[in-house]
């Protein structure tokens, strides 16, 4: 019976509540039955309206844990009606439904589904599909997993795990985005100034695009950070700012001392005046020395190399792990 529960509901949350639904409330008829999927049907008579969302919401909720029981049992026979789960438009569902498939031991019909749902909008979805291609049989999605994994990035709060997320504009990157890109979330963190990309066009044609707004010709690893690391030594105002940021924190600690904070009080205004330290050429370079995963990237500067503090970057590269063209725009940090 919970089977055929969840294939009802299922089809009930085939299209979410559309943007802007009517705030109008609709009585939700109320008898003994509290069950998600009756109290669902009976919202959605009006689909644009606020009940009806707010009972989808909750669908979705037993859903996601109707999904994990089903998939606790282990039967592989369920594995078509979990797939179908992976297109519903609740995040929560969709992680449930990339857990579910790692719990019924995934294998090479899953991957593809699986690689879909790591890049989902919402991080605890690819959370989840990650662990399950971890579990795979599939010996194919060695490389999907080892290139997820190769991306540095902080961990998400609860509170928004099922969030989805934006893809960044060109105004917040600072650099154009190849127009045929699509933009990949695993491998992206933008406060970190980090945002990857893919493409089924050719790498020399993104080349190409980058090459007419670069300050530079494409460049080979080594040329790259050759360049960076003569810009750097030629970079005396860099320099000087560090050794004045640096006696600036030293009357600063004097003037603490002297008032009588605490060593708490002094490590957090120090912090705040720590000075933001600029990535050496071989930071640059290091995220893609591994050939079986992007091949030989060429790197494109956006911005002058003398500019190491407010440095800007494409990467074009063979994505081999997702069989496209990869792309990944370097940016300053967020504060």
């Amino acid at each position: 019976m919970r089977v055929v529960a969840i294939a009802c509901a299922l089809v009930l949350l085939a299209t979410a509540a559309p943007a802007g639904a009517s705030r109008r409330v609709i009585a939700v008829p109320r008898s003994g039955d509290t069950d998600p999927l009756a109290s669902a049907r009976a919202a959605c008579a009006q689909p644009t309206s606020t009940a009806c969302g707010e009972a989808k919401d909750a669908l979705s909720e037993q859903l996601a844990s109707d999904l994990m029981v089903v998939a606790s049992g282990r039967d592989r026979r369920h594995h078509d009606i979990v797939r179908q789960a992976a297109d519903v438009p609740y995040p929560r569902v969709r992680a449930a439904a990339a857990a579910a498939l790692g719990a019924l031991t995934p294998g090479p019909a899953d991957t593809d589904t699986l690689k879909r749902l790591l890049n989902d909008p919402a991080p605890a979805v690819r959370h989840a599909a990650l662990r399950a291609l971890g579990r795979s049989t599939d010996p194919a999605r060695r490389l999907v997993v080892d290139r997820a994994q190769d991306t540095p990035r902080k961990p998400v709060a609860d509170d928004v795990a099922f969030t989805e997320e934006a893809a960044p504009t060109e105004q917040r990157l600072g650099a154009p985005v190849y127009p045929r890109a699509t933009y990949v979330h695993f491998a992206s963190d933008v406060a970190a100034g980090r945002a990857a990309f893919v493409t089924d066009d050719a790498a020399d044609a993104v080349v190409r695009f980058y090459a007419g707004r670069a300050t530079r010709p494409a460049m080979s690893a080594t040329e790259f950070e050759q360049a960076l690391a003569m810009a750097s030594a030629r970079n005396t105002k860099d320099q000087q700012a560090m050794m004045a940021q640096a006696n600036e924190m030293m009357k600063k600690m004097e003037e603490m001392q002297k008032a009588g904070r605490s060593p708490q009080e002094m490590a957090a205004e120090l912090q705040k005046l720590a000075p933001k330290q600029a990535a050496t050429p071989r930071d640059a370079i290091r995220p893609y020395s591994r050939t079986e995963l992007y091949g030989s990237p060429r790197f494109l500067l956006l911005s002058k190399p003398e500019d190491t503090r407010a440095l800007r970057y494409a990467v074009v590269f063979q994505d081999l792990a997702l069989g496209k063209t990869g792309i990944v725009l370097h940016m300053p940090p967020e504060l």
